[in-house]
């Protein structure tokens, strides 16, 4: 399946074929309309055809890329600006995540392994087979995964403690001590700069402090990314010349004469939209508490970052917002900060590691994320020496340990899996005991009263309460 994902249309030589692309002169027309606003015009290919990027016309959106099924023309061609029918449909996809994944964590790998796969669409058609797989293969992962930094990763604290409060049970881990050598620096910060240390990473957007945009400044940046996908010529200028000079003849470069790129912008920033509504007003000056973030698989990091550092390999959106933050913020110095969060230990784990973390970590463009495409299609997984990495992991992670507290938790009376069924009857169970408090409580209130009129007869004369069928 073509895709927009970075992870997948990254060549060999870390090149991204939808870097350098160019719509076709041919293939775009300017459009005056009576407001003298430029506007553009795209003649896609039909359908089955390969498009100027190599891609088949007949590509499945997927839900990370927010899953609309193309409004364009039948023979694919589109123009900005989108309907408001367009809009409304890519908006509409945009969501506010429902789950705590870090109450689950903190109750049991499993649980949050439950979490996500309750999130995920199941891909097996034998459901209790595959959640038994993914159960399997992902408890050991999340084992591996040191505490605090797990927990900082889904509480949205992780940027800052490196970058902003430098605290050493983070720092060493993700940078390395002027002080030492390279073969002393720490084991898990070694194996990030490996040519062959297969790892999920987050790409979290904050300045050099690790704080992440306020609200207000959000709310500026949607603006003018409605206004690019929009097609307005002024801002597609501002943000397609912000890295290098482009000319706008062909349209939004960004948008590289795709309808879903158009929709994409429209879906995130409605999701960035929700995500600032849950912010009290009166915050909205100060830096939104969990970075927006991109999730991604490879085989080093360190390389990866270098590619990153030159701006190739990106995802499209990710370059873009970049470009918005450095033409409106350029004092705030708003980027990408690279994080390695775990190391593979089994090709089994590849698939089901980048789209568990790519769901915890609410990476998922519907959710504001940077995500465009569905996680878990890495083919370069098939070469890694898994022994050796095997035995890095039970040597250098805590994995062994965090698999004894693992065991511990199952062990308490309290644990409850989250599968659908489970839940439900602890729902259930609490209601059942909620209406056996009332009943008892009930009973006593009826006793006393009984008990206070009973003492009332007895003053009176001619009245022999035990014949009184209340009180037999």
């Amino acid at each position: 399946m073509a895709s927009s994902y970075a992870l997948d249309d990254r060549t060999d030589d870390g090149s991204d074929p939808e870097r350098d692309y160019v719509p076709d002169s041919d293939s775009v027309q300017q459009k005056r309309p009576a407001d003298g606003q430029l506007r553009y015009a795209f003649r896609s290919n039909r359908p089955g055809q390969k498009s100027s990027m190599g891609e088949s016309s007949t590509a499945q959106p997927c839900e990370g890329a927010g899953g609309i099924t193309d409004t364009s023309d039948e023979d694919g061609s589109f123009s900005l600006p989108l309907s408001k029918a367009t809009k409304d449909q890519a908006e509409q996809l945009a969501r506010l995540s429902r789950v705590d994944y870090l109450h689950s964590m903190q109750k049991s790998y499993l649980s949050l392994t439950d979490a996500i796969f309750n999130e995920e669409r199941a891909t097996n058609t034998n459901k209790a087979k595959c959640h038994i797989h993914w159960r399997n293969s992902l408890w050991r992962l999340f084992a591996s995964i040191p505490t605090h930094i797990f927990t900082a990763l889904l509480d949205g604290s992780l940027a800052y403690k490196v970058l902003g409060e430098q605290d050493p049970d983070f720092r060493p881990y993700f940078q390395p001590d002027p002080m030492l050598a390279d073969s002393e620096q720490h084991p898990w910060y070694i194996q990030s700069t490996a040519s062959d240390a297969p790892a999920i990473y987050v790409r979290l957007l904050t300045d050099g402090h690790g704080k992440a945009p306020s609200p207000v400044q959000y709310m500026t940046i949607c603006a003018a990314l409605r206004r690019y996908a929009d097609g307005d010529k002024e801002e597609v200028s501002k943000l397609d010349n912000v890295w290098e000079p482009r000319s706008t003849a062909n349209g939004p470069y960004y948008i590289q004469g795709k309808v879903a790129h158009a929709r994409a912008v429209f879906t995130w920033c409605q999701a960035i939209d929700l995500m600032c509504q849950v912010v009290p007003r009166k915050n909205w000056g100060q830096p939104h508490p969990v970075p927006r973030s991109y999730c991604g698989y490879a085989k080093s990091v360190s390389r990866r970052g270098k590619q990153y550092a030159k701006r190739q390999s990106c995802t499209w959106i990710v370059t873009l917002v970049e470009a918005a933050f450095h033409h409106y913020y350029s004092e705030c110095s708003f980027a990408f900060h690279t994080f390695t969060i775990c190391f593979m230990a089994d090709e089994r784990e590849v698939e089901l590691a980048e789209r568990a973390m790519t769901r915890c970590t609410n990476s998922i463009l519907r959710y504001g994320g940077f995500c465009v495409a569905a996680p878990g299609q890495c083919s370069s997984a098939k070469n890694a020496n898994w022994a050796f990495l095997r035995h890095w992991r039970y040597q250098n992670t805590p994995v062994t340990a965090n698999a004894n507290a693992e065991s511990r938790r199952l062990d308490q009376p309290y644990y409850q899996s989250d599968n659908e069924q489970d839940v439900f009857c602890l729902q259930l169970q609490n209601a059942l005991s909620e209406a056996e408090e009332l009943r008892a409580t009930r009973r006593r209130e009826i006793e006393a009263k009984k008990a206070s009129i009973r003492k009332i007869l007895d003053r009176i004369d001619g009245i022999d309460p035990s014949k009184i069928s209340l009180f037999k």
